[in-house]
């Protein structure tokens, strides 16, 4: 997985955006923390998941064997309103 070079950050995200992005790549479970990824399918503009989501090991294998799959990730709303 990817960052994007524009990387979108939300208004609560990005008072810790450094720590946020640290802890994705350490693979640290961070609550309300989400994660704006280019689309599985190509039908949608983008797809929304708690970071969490990567923690799961159906997830670490998909990418470990595609890393790829899912492109890249474009930005972290934060929690709350944000991320809705």
């Amino acid at each position: 997985m990817q960052w994007y070079s524009h990387l979108y950050v939300g208004k609560k995200a990005k008072q810790h955006r450094y720590a946020i992005i640290q802890g994705i790549r350490e693979e640290k479970l961070q609550p309300e923390v989400y994660v704006i990824t280019s689309p599985q399918n190509g039908e949608n503009l983008c797809d929304i998941y708690p970071s969490a989501m990567l923690l799961l090991p159906s997830e670490k294998e998909e990418r470990a064997h595609d890393p790829g799959n899912r492109g890249y990730i474009l930005g972290s709303p934060g929690g709350g309103r944000d991320g809705r």
